[in-house]
Protein backbone atom coordinates (compact mmCIF):
# COMPACT_ATOMS: atom_id res chain seq x y z
CA UNK A 1 0.00 0.00 0.00
CA UNK A 2 1.39 3.23 -1.05
CA UNK A 3 0.77 7.14 0.25
CA UNK A 4 -2.27 7.62 -2.49
CA UNK A 5 -4.31 4.49 -1.23
CA UNK A 6 -3.55 5.14 2.80
CA UNK A 7 -5.42 8.37 2.04
CA UNK A 8 -8.01 6.41 -0.10
CA UNK A 9 -8.54 4.30 3.02
CA UNK A 10 -9.21 6.85 5.64
CA UNK A 11 -11.34 9.13 3.53
CA UNK A 12 -14.82 9.34 5.65
CA UNK A 13 -17.41 8.58 3.75
CA UNK A 14 -20.05 11.23 4.50
CA UNK A 15 -17.70 14.63 4.02
CA UNK A 16 -15.37 12.70 2.15
CA UNK A 17 -12.30 14.48 4.02
CA UNK A 18 -9.57 12.01 5.37
CA UNK A 19 -9.58 11.75 8.65
CA UNK A 20 -7.28 9.63 11.09
CA UNK A 21 -7.38 8.21 14.18
CA UNK A 22 -3.76 8.11 16.49
CA UNK A 23 -3.85 4.84 16.07
CA UNK A 24 -3.65 4.82 12.50
CA UNK A 25 -2.43 8.48 11.95
CA UNK A 26 1.69 6.85 14.00
CA UNK A 27 2.05 4.00 11.97
CA UNK A 28 1.68 5.50 8.93
CA UNK A 29 4.40 8.24 9.85
CA UNK A 30 6.65 5.36 10.63
CA UNK A 31 5.56 3.30 7.40
CA UNK A 32 6.83 6.25 5.10
CA UNK A 33 8.57 8.80 7.42
CA UNK A 34 6.54 11.28 7.27
CA UNK A 35 6.05 12.24 10.63
CA UNK A 36 6.94 15.83 12.29
CA UNK A 37 10.60 15.83 11.08
CA UNK A 38 10.24 12.93 8.27
CA UNK A 39 12.17 13.26 5.08
CA UNK A 40 8.97 12.76 3.35
CA UNK A 41 6.52 14.84 5.36
CA UNK A 42 6.18 17.50 2.36
CA UNK A 43 5.26 14.16 0.03
CA UNK A 44 2.50 12.68 2.68
CA UNK A 45 0.75 16.19 2.87
CA UNK A 46 1.27 16.71 -1.04
CA UNK A 47 -0.51 13.56 -1.61
CA UNK A 48 -3.18 14.33 0.73
CA UNK A 49 -3.65 17.71 -1.09
CA UNK A 50 -3.82 16.31 -4.95
CA UNK A 51 -6.63 13.66 -3.17
CA UNK A 52 -8.36 17.36 -2.07
CA UNK A 53 -7.72 18.92 -5.73
CA UNK A 54 -7.96 15.99 -8.34
CA UNK A 55 -11.46 14.64 -6.88
CA UNK A 56 -12.71 18.54 -6.20
CA UNK A 57 -13.29 17.82 -2.97
CA UNK A 58 -15.96 20.17 -1.38
CA UNK A 59 -14.41 22.76 0.91
CA UNK A 60 -14.99 21.31 5.14
CA UNK A 61 -17.87 23.27 6.20
CA UNK A 62 -19.27 22.87 9.60
CA UNK A 63 -21.62 20.27 8.66
CA UNK A 64 -22.10 18.35 11.89
CA UNK A 65 -21.86 21.66 13.41
CA UNK A 66 -23.51 24.01 11.74
CA UNK A 67 -27.16 22.10 11.24
CA UNK A 68 -30.22 24.01 10.40
CA UNK A 69 -31.58 22.15 13.53
CA UNK A 70 -28.95 24.20 15.55
CA UNK A 71 -29.45 27.29 13.49
CA UNK A 72 -33.39 27.18 14.35
CA UNK A 73 -32.55 26.63 17.99
CA UNK A 74 -29.92 29.72 18.23
CA UNK A 75 -32.69 31.62 15.92
CA UNK A 76 -35.78 31.07 18.69
CA UNK A 77 -33.32 31.73 21.50
CA UNK A 78 -32.02 34.40 20.70
CA UNK A 79 -35.59 36.29 20.17
CA UNK A 80 -35.98 35.10 23.40
CA UNK A 81 -33.10 36.82 25.07
CA UNK A 82 -32.84 39.51 26.98
CA UNK A 83 -30.50 41.94 25.75
CA UNK A 84 -28.99 43.53 28.85
CA UNK A 85 -27.26 40.63 29.68
CA UNK A 86 -24.54 41.48 27.53
CA UNK A 87 -24.24 44.75 28.88
CA UNK A 88 -20.61 44.11 30.82
CA UNK A 89 -19.59 45.95 34.17
CA UNK A 90 -16.02 46.81 32.68
CA UNK A 91 -14.34 49.65 34.52
CA UNK A 92 -13.58 52.22 31.88
CA UNK A 93 -10.05 52.06 32.40
CA UNK A 94 -9.45 48.73 32.49
CA UNK A 95 -10.72 48.59 28.52
CA UNK A 96 -7.92 48.04 26.11
CA UNK A 97 -8.72 49.53 22.16
CA UNK A 98 -6.47 48.65 19.13
CA UNK A 99 -5.19 52.16 19.11
CA UNK A 100 -3.85 54.30 22.52
CA UNK A 101 -3.87 57.20 20.26
CA UNK A 102 -7.06 57.77 19.28
CA UNK A 103 -8.53 61.59 20.06
CA UNK A 104 -11.52 60.54 21.50
CA UNK A 105 -10.40 56.88 23.70
CA UNK A 106 -12.96 54.72 25.71
CA UNK A 107 -12.04 56.16 28.73
CA UNK A 108 -12.72 59.78 28.11
CA UNK A 109 -15.56 58.77 25.66
CA UNK A 110 -16.61 55.25 26.69
CA UNK A 111 -20.78 54.92 27.10
CA UNK A 112 -20.72 51.01 27.98
CA UNK A 113 -18.96 47.42 26.73
CA UNK A 114 -21.41 44.98 24.90
CA UNK A 115 -19.50 41.24 25.76
CA UNK A 116 -21.74 38.88 23.52
CA UNK A 117 -20.49 35.19 23.15
CA UNK A 118 -20.55 34.02 19.24
CA UNK A 119 -22.77 31.09 19.86
CA UNK A 120 -25.81 32.71 17.90
CA UNK A 121 -23.27 33.41 14.76
CA UNK A 122 -24.53 29.76 13.81
CA UNK A 123 -27.84 31.31 12.82
CA UNK A 124 -26.88 33.77 9.77
CA UNK A 125 -23.70 31.98 9.08
CA UNK A 126 -25.65 28.26 8.25
CA UNK A 127 -26.89 30.53 5.13
CA UNK A 128 -23.75 32.36 4.58
CA UNK A 129 -20.74 30.49 5.40
CA UNK A 130 -19.24 29.50 1.67
CA UNK A 131 -19.88 33.07 0.79
CA UNK A 132 -17.85 33.81 3.66
CA UNK A 133 -15.02 31.57 3.03
CA UNK A 134 -14.26 33.01 -0.53
CA UNK A 135 -13.69 36.48 1.28
CA UNK A 136 -10.29 37.58 1.03
CA UNK A 137 -7.71 39.88 2.65
CA UNK A 138 -5.30 42.32 1.13
CA UNK A 139 -2.20 40.29 2.47
CA UNK A 140 -3.48 36.62 2.26
CA UNK A 141 -5.78 34.96 -0.21
CA UNK A 142 -9.64 33.36 0.85
CA UNK A 143 -9.62 30.09 2.47
CA UNK A 144 -11.34 28.74 -0.79
CA UNK A 145 -8.78 30.00 -2.74
CA UNK A 146 -6.26 28.29 -0.70
CA UNK A 147 -8.74 24.81 -0.93
CA UNK A 148 -7.88 24.95 -4.85
CA UNK A 149 -4.54 25.52 -4.41
CA UNK A 150 -2.19 22.81 -4.32
CA UNK A 151 1.16 24.46 -3.12
CA UNK A 152 -0.49 26.22 -0.47
CA UNK A 153 -3.11 24.23 0.67
CA UNK A 154 0.16 21.45 1.09
CA UNK A 155 1.86 23.66 3.38
CA UNK A 156 -1.43 24.56 5.43
CA UNK A 157 -1.95 21.09 5.89
CA UNK A 158 1.65 21.08 8.12
CA UNK A 159 -1.45 22.03 10.93
CA UNK A 160 -1.88 18.02 11.43
CA UNK A 161 1.47 18.06 13.16
CA UNK A 162 0.62 20.71 15.78
CA UNK A 163 -1.34 20.10 19.04
CA UNK A 164 -5.22 22.03 17.99
CA UNK A 165 -5.41 19.64 15.11
CA UNK A 166 -5.59 16.87 17.52
CA UNK A 167 -7.79 18.51 20.71
CA UNK A 168 -10.11 19.81 18.20
CA UNK A 169 -11.06 16.90 16.89
CA UNK A 170 -11.40 15.24 20.19
CA UNK A 171 -7.93 13.35 19.86
CA UNK A 172 -8.50 12.34 16.56
CA UNK A 173 -7.94 14.30 12.91
CA UNK A 174 -11.74 14.54 11.55
CA UNK A 175 -13.80 17.38 10.24
CA UNK A 176 -13.75 19.63 13.29
CA UNK A 177 -9.85 19.52 12.75
CA UNK A 178 -10.40 20.53 9.15
CA UNK A 179 -12.14 23.16 10.01
CA UNK A 180 -9.62 24.10 12.79
CA UNK A 181 -6.76 24.20 10.05
CA UNK A 182 -8.38 27.52 8.47
CA UNK A 183 -9.63 29.30 11.60
CA UNK A 184 -6.22 29.01 12.75
CA UNK A 185 -3.84 28.86 9.64
CA UNK A 186 -5.74 31.13 7.34
CA UNK A 187 -7.65 34.42 7.05
CA UNK A 188 -11.21 34.22 8.11
CA UNK A 189 -13.38 36.93 7.03
CA UNK A 190 -15.04 37.46 10.44
CA UNK A 191 -18.67 37.86 11.41
CA UNK A 192 -20.84 40.47 12.96
CA UNK A 193 -22.28 38.96 16.39
CA UNK A 194 -26.03 39.11 16.14
CA UNK A 195 -26.55 39.80 19.88
CA UNK A 196 -24.95 42.91 19.50
CA UNK A 197 -27.04 44.14 16.95
CA UNK A 198 -30.20 43.43 19.21
CA UNK A 199 -28.88 45.26 22.07
CA UNK A 200 -28.00 48.30 19.63
CA UNK A 201 -31.71 47.75 18.66
CA UNK A 202 -33.07 47.90 21.99
CA UNK A 203 -30.87 50.71 23.95
CA UNK A 204 -32.03 53.12 20.64
CA UNK A 205 -35.56 51.66 20.70
CA UNK A 206 -35.44 51.17 17.24
CA UNK A 207 -38.42 50.31 15.14
CA UNK A 208 -36.90 51.67 12.02
CA UNK A 209 -33.51 50.54 11.34
CA UNK A 210 -30.75 51.56 8.37
CA UNK A 211 -27.68 49.40 7.55
CA UNK A 212 -25.52 50.34 4.32
CA UNK A 213 -23.35 47.37 4.28
CA UNK A 214 -25.68 44.02 4.95
CA UNK A 215 -22.12 41.86 5.22
CA UNK A 216 -23.06 38.51 6.18
CA UNK A 217 -26.59 39.02 7.22
CA UNK A 218 -25.34 39.18 10.92
CA UNK A 219 -27.44 42.70 11.68
CA UNK A 220 -29.68 41.34 9.49
CA UNK A 221 -30.59 38.28 11.77
CA UNK A 222 -30.33 40.20 15.24
CA UNK A 223 -33.00 42.67 13.25
CA UNK A 224 -35.19 39.50 13.25
CA UNK A 225 -34.95 38.77 16.47
CA UNK A 226 -35.52 41.74 17.64
CA UNK A 227 -39.07 41.81 18.71
CA UNK A 228 -40.34 45.36 18.86
CA UNK A 229 -37.90 45.88 15.47
CA UNK A 230 -40.37 46.41 12.61
CA UNK A 231 -38.83 47.44 9.25
CA UNK A 232 -34.83 46.78 8.14
CA UNK A 233 -33.62 48.50 5.22
CA UNK A 234 -30.21 47.34 3.96
CA UNK A 235 -27.69 47.23 1.14
CA UNK A 236 -24.62 45.23 -0.57
CA UNK A 237 -23.23 45.14 -3.91
CA UNK A 238 -22.84 41.48 -4.01
CA UNK A 239 -25.13 40.06 -5.74
CA UNK A 240 -24.45 36.53 -4.51
CA UNK A 241 -24.87 38.13 -0.52
CA UNK A 242 -28.15 39.91 -2.05
CA UNK A 243 -29.26 36.61 -3.20
CA UNK A 244 -28.78 34.94 -0.22
CA UNK A 245 -30.18 37.73 2.07
CA UNK A 246 -34.12 36.54 0.44
CA UNK A 247 -33.13 33.63 1.47
CA UNK A 248 -32.34 34.76 4.66
CA UNK A 249 -35.80 36.51 5.01
CA UNK A 250 -38.24 33.98 3.55
CA UNK A 251 -37.15 31.50 6.32
CA UNK A 252 -36.93 33.87 9.67
CA UNK A 253 -40.44 34.72 8.45
CA UNK A 254 -41.55 31.00 8.63
CA UNK A 255 -39.76 30.68 12.42
CA UNK A 256 -41.41 33.73 13.46
CA UNK A 257 -44.74 32.27 12.34
CA UNK A 258 -45.38 33.79 8.57
CA UNK A 259 -45.71 30.65 6.31
CA UNK A 260 -45.94 32.63 3.23
CA UNK A 261 -44.31 36.00 3.30
CA UNK A 262 -44.61 38.36 0.54
CA UNK A 263 -41.25 38.88 -1.15
CA UNK A 264 -41.06 40.98 -4.46
CA UNK A 265 -37.89 40.99 -6.46
CA UNK A 266 -37.18 44.48 -8.08
CA UNK A 267 -33.91 43.55 -10.70
CA UNK A 268 -35.20 44.61 -14.74
CA UNK A 269 -33.02 47.10 -16.32
CA UNK A 270 -35.46 50.14 -15.21
CA UNK A 271 -35.41 49.00 -11.78
CA UNK A 272 -33.65 50.01 -8.31
CA UNK A 273 -32.06 46.49 -7.81
CA UNK A 274 -34.03 45.45 -4.96
CA UNK A 275 -36.07 43.13 -3.17
CA UNK A 276 -38.47 43.35 -0.62
CA UNK A 277 -40.25 40.64 2.17
CA UNK A 278 -43.27 41.95 4.09
CA UNK A 279 -44.70 39.53 6.74
CA UNK A 280 -43.96 39.88 10.62
CA UNK A 281 -41.72 42.16 9.38
CA UNK A 282 -40.40 44.38 6.26
CA UNK A 283 -36.89 44.31 4.87
CA UNK A 284 -36.12 46.38 2.10
CA UNK A 285 -32.16 45.54 1.10
CA UNK A 286 -30.34 47.51 -2.18
CA UNK A 287 -28.14 45.18 -4.50
CA UNK A 288 -26.52 48.27 -4.44
CA UNK A 289 -22.95 50.47 -3.41
CA UNK A 290 -24.11 52.25 0.03
CA UNK A 291 -22.58 55.23 -2.09
CA UNK A 292 -25.34 55.06 -4.87
CA UNK A 293 -28.52 54.29 -2.66
CA UNK A 294 -31.30 56.42 -3.52
CA UNK A 295 -30.87 58.34 -0.51
CA UNK A 296 -33.58 60.88 -1.23
CA UNK A 297 -36.82 58.02 -1.67
CA UNK A 298 -35.33 56.49 1.50
CA UNK A 299 -37.26 59.44 4.18
CA UNK A 300 -35.16 60.59 7.44
CA UNK A 301 -37.20 58.93 9.91
CA UNK A 302 -34.91 56.26 10.73
CA UNK A 303 -34.66 55.21 14.67
CA UNK A 304 -30.80 53.50 14.60
CA UNK A 305 -28.52 53.61 11.59
CA UNK A 306 -25.94 50.89 12.44
CA UNK A 307 -23.10 49.11 10.05
CA UNK A 308 -20.00 47.86 9.74
CA UNK A 309 -18.60 49.19 6.46
CA UNK A 310 -15.49 47.57 4.54
CA UNK A 311 -12.21 48.79 5.80
CA UNK A 312 -11.13 50.57 3.31
CA UNK A 313 -8.99 47.30 1.06
CA UNK A 314 -8.21 44.93 4.22
CA UNK A 315 -10.93 42.29 2.96
CA UNK A 316 -11.93 41.96 -0.70
CA UNK A 317 -15.13 40.92 -0.89
CA UNK A 318 -16.99 39.42 -3.84
CA UNK A 319 -13.06 39.31 -5.31
CA UNK A 320 -13.17 37.36 -8.49
CA UNK A 321 -17.08 37.90 -9.10
CA UNK A 322 -19.20 39.92 -11.46
CA UNK A 323 -19.54 42.31 -8.50
CA UNK A 324 -16.09 42.63 -7.61
CA UNK A 325 -16.19 46.28 -9.72
CA UNK A 326 -18.56 47.69 -7.87
CA UNK A 327 -16.89 46.50 -4.16
CA UNK A 328 -14.96 49.92 -2.06
CA UNK A 329 -12.03 48.36 -2.05
CA UNK A 330 -11.67 47.84 -5.63
CA UNK A 331 -13.98 51.32 -6.82
CA UNK A 332 -11.36 53.49 -4.53
CA UNK A 333 -7.77 52.39 -4.90
CA UNK A 334 -6.02 54.56 -2.37
CA UNK A 335 -7.22 55.47 1.22
CA UNK A 336 -7.92 59.00 0.52
CA UNK A 337 -10.56 58.15 -2.54
CA UNK A 338 -12.06 55.57 -0.58
CA UNK A 339 -12.29 58.16 2.46
CA UNK A 340 -13.69 60.75 0.53
CA UNK A 341 -16.49 59.22 -2.09
CA UNK A 342 -17.48 56.67 0.24
CA UNK A 343 -17.00 56.28 3.94
CA UNK A 344 -17.78 59.99 4.68
CA UNK A 345 -20.41 60.54 2.33
CA UNK A 346 -22.08 57.43 3.56
CA UNK A 347 -21.70 58.13 7.27
CA UNK A 348 -22.97 61.58 6.53
CA UNK A 349 -26.27 60.09 4.44
CA UNK A 350 -26.93 57.89 7.27
CA UNK A 351 -26.80 60.30 10.14
CA UNK A 352 -29.01 62.51 7.67
CA UNK A 353 -31.73 59.66 7.48
CA UNK A 354 -32.67 59.91 10.80
CA UNK A 355 -35.39 61.14 12.70
CA UNK A 356 -35.28 63.46 15.66
CA UNK A 357 -33.26 61.42 18.46
CA UNK A 358 -31.46 59.09 16.09
CA UNK A 359 -28.59 57.17 16.57
CA UNK A 360 -26.21 56.63 13.90
CA UNK A 361 -23.66 53.65 14.98
CA UNK A 362 -20.49 52.74 13.00
CA UNK A 363 -18.06 49.95 14.02
CA UNK A 364 -14.70 50.22 12.46
CA UNK A 365 -11.15 50.38 13.68
CA UNK A 366 -8.95 52.41 11.51
CA UNK A 367 -7.85 50.19 8.50
CA UNK A 368 -4.15 49.01 8.67
CA UNK A 369 -2.68 47.81 5.00
CA UNK A 370 0.61 46.99 4.00
CA UNK A 371 2.20 48.41 7.65
CA UNK A 372 0.37 51.92 7.10
CA UNK A 373 -2.31 53.12 9.22
CA UNK A 374 -5.54 55.26 7.96
CA UNK A 375 -6.69 57.26 10.65
CA UNK A 376 -10.30 56.98 9.65
CA UNK A 377 -12.16 56.88 12.98
CA UNK A 378 -10.76 60.24 14.14
CA UNK A 379 -11.33 61.65 10.17
CA UNK A 380 -15.14 60.78 10.25
CA UNK A 381 -15.82 62.13 13.40
CA UNK A 382 -14.10 65.16 12.50
CA UNK A 383 -15.70 66.08 9.82
CA UNK A 384 -19.48 64.90 11.59
CA UNK A 385 -18.40 67.47 14.23
CA UNK A 386 -17.49 69.86 12.16
CA UNK A 387 -20.68 69.92 10.29
CA UNK A 388 -23.07 68.67 13.01
CA UNK A 389 -21.57 70.30 15.93
CA UNK A 390 -22.39 67.79 19.41
CA UNK A 391 -23.71 65.03 17.31
CA UNK A 392 -20.98 62.92 18.32
CA UNK A 393 -21.89 61.39 21.70
CA UNK A 394 -19.52 58.40 22.35
CA UNK A 395 -18.47 55.15 21.92
CA UNK A 396 -19.48 51.75 22.52
CA UNK A 397 -16.98 48.89 23.19
CA UNK A 398 -17.52 45.79 21.61
CA UNK A 399 -15.60 42.78 23.78
CA UNK A 400 -13.62 40.74 21.77
CA UNK A 401 -11.53 37.42 23.78
CA UNK A 402 -8.98 36.31 21.13
CA UNK A 403 -5.89 38.22 20.80
CA UNK A 404 -5.72 41.43 18.72
CA UNK A 405 -2.54 43.37 17.62
CA UNK A 406 -2.43 46.15 19.94
CA UNK A 407 -0.16 48.77 19.20
CA UNK A 408 2.52 48.79 22.15
CA UNK A 409 0.73 46.44 24.56
CA UNK A 410 2.39 43.05 25.97
CA UNK A 411 0.47 40.48 26.25
CA UNK A 412 0.81 39.84 30.02
CA UNK A 413 -0.80 43.69 30.12
CA UNK A 414 -3.63 42.51 27.85
CA UNK A 415 -4.68 39.20 29.68
CA UNK A 416 -6.01 41.55 32.16
CA UNK A 417 -7.45 43.69 30.21
CA UNK A 418 -11.14 44.33 28.06
CA UNK A 419 -9.59 44.46 24.21
CA UNK A 420 -13.19 46.12 22.07
CA UNK A 421 -13.49 47.32 18.75
CA UNK A 422 -15.01 50.54 18.90
CA UNK A 423 -18.61 51.69 17.42
CA UNK A 424 -18.75 54.96 17.27
CA UNK A 425 -22.09 56.74 18.29
CA UNK A 426 -23.86 59.77 17.05
CA UNK A 427 -27.29 61.29 17.71
CA UNK A 428 -29.32 63.59 15.66
CA UNK A 429 -31.26 66.32 16.86
CA UNK A 430 -32.54 67.52 20.31
CA UNK A 431 -34.77 64.51 21.24
CA UNK A 432 -32.43 62.45 23.80
CA UNK A 433 -32.23 59.79 25.88
CA UNK A 434 -30.27 58.04 27.80
CA UNK A 435 -29.01 54.53 25.86
CA UNK A 436 -28.41 52.61 28.74
CA UNK A 437 -30.88 54.35 30.74
CA UNK A 438 -32.43 50.94 32.05
CA UNK A 439 -28.92 49.49 33.04
CA UNK A 440 -28.04 51.13 36.25
CA UNK A 441 -23.84 52.67 36.38
CA UNK A 442 -23.47 49.63 38.94
CA UNK A 443 -23.71 47.02 36.08
CA UNK A 444 -20.73 49.53 33.92
CA UNK A 445 -18.42 50.33 36.58
CA UNK A 446 -18.81 47.71 38.85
Amino acid sequence: MGMKEDVLAHVDPYNKLPTFTREQWEPIMDRYDCGKDGENKDEWLGVIADYIIDNDIEFPKKKTIQTSELATKKFHQLCKAAHDQWISNVEQDNVLEKYDDYRRPYSQYGLGVLDCHPVYNVISDYYMNDLRMECGYHAAPSPMALWKDKEKLTRLLKFFYRTPAWQDGGGNINDKSWISMFRLGSYMATQFKPPVAKTIYHITKAKKILDTSSGWGDRLTGFYCTPHAEEYVGTDPNTAAWERYIILCENYEKLLGCTNPEITVYDKDDDIKRFTCVGKKKVVIFNLPAEDLPWHSLGTDFDCSFTSPPYFATERYAEGTESEDQQSWKKYGNYELWRDKFFIPVSEASYKALGNGGHFLCNILDPTVKGKRYYASDEMIDYMEEKYPGCFIGQIGMKFTRRANVSQKTDEEFSSKCYIENVWTFRKGEKKFDLFETVSLDKFFG
